[in-house]
């Protein structure tokens, strides 16, 4: 079930659409109105999102922050860094989806980018050949996160703030496990989590 949904089109000038207990045909017309094109700014769009989603779930029970993000992975347009749109998805505990699609015949310099992003928020990224492949994508990701364990910490307090690399170990190599690449902390009353 979905709470809450906001779209973010950053073809040209960004516009964002909250769209609170949307109807899947409604969400669809949406999305179908998208335009895309033109100037890309992706990195401020994630930036953007990273703090509505952190802004919207402050003080309510813990909820799993997720991007789900349709692009191509290039960038021409934003105010924001890829390092800064990154370090604030971490920030806000945000996972990241990416889905593109292209031949496979070929590698793109944004397939690179996607992978790094989905990656180091503990998400994935997926290259289609085709959108139409893109609904069993979206059931897959809907699995994941219905099946996923969320892990909560209370590091100890560090020596300076700032980003914290983690790493998981497991002993059933039958398992898949996918974490971020760490946490943002400050002070010994922060608490890191993860999926």
């Amino acid at each position: 079930d979905i709470d809450s949904l906001t779209l973010i089109d950053f073809a040209g000038q960004s516009t964002i659409s909250e769209m609170p207990n949307a109807s899947a045909n409604l969400i669809n017309a949406r999305i179908s109105s998208f335009a895309p094109g033109g100037h890309t700014a992706l990195y401020d769009a994630i930036y953007e999102a990273s703090i509505r989603l952190q802004m919207n779930s402050a003080g309510q029970q813990p909820m799993r922050r997720v991007i789900i993000l349709l692009s191509d992975g290039e960038d021409n347009d934003s105010r924001h860094g890829r390092a800064e749109a990154l370090e604030m998805a971490q920030r806000a505990d945000v996972v990241i989806y990416a889905i593109t699609a292209h031949s496979r015949r070929y590698e793109y310099q944004g397939d690179a980018i996607l992978r790094q992003i989905a990656e180091a928020t503990g998400g994935r990224a997926f290259i289609l050949s085709s959108f139409d492949h893109v609904e069993k994508v979206f059931a897959e990701i809907e699995t994941e996160l219905r099946t996923q364990y969320s892990m909560t910490f209370r590091p100890p307090a560090p020596e300076e703030c700032g980003f914290h690399r983690l790493q998981v170990h497991y002993q059933d190599r039958k398992m898949k496990v996918r974490a971020r690449d760490g946490y943002f902390v400050c002070g010994a009353n922060d608490v890191a989590s993860g999926q």
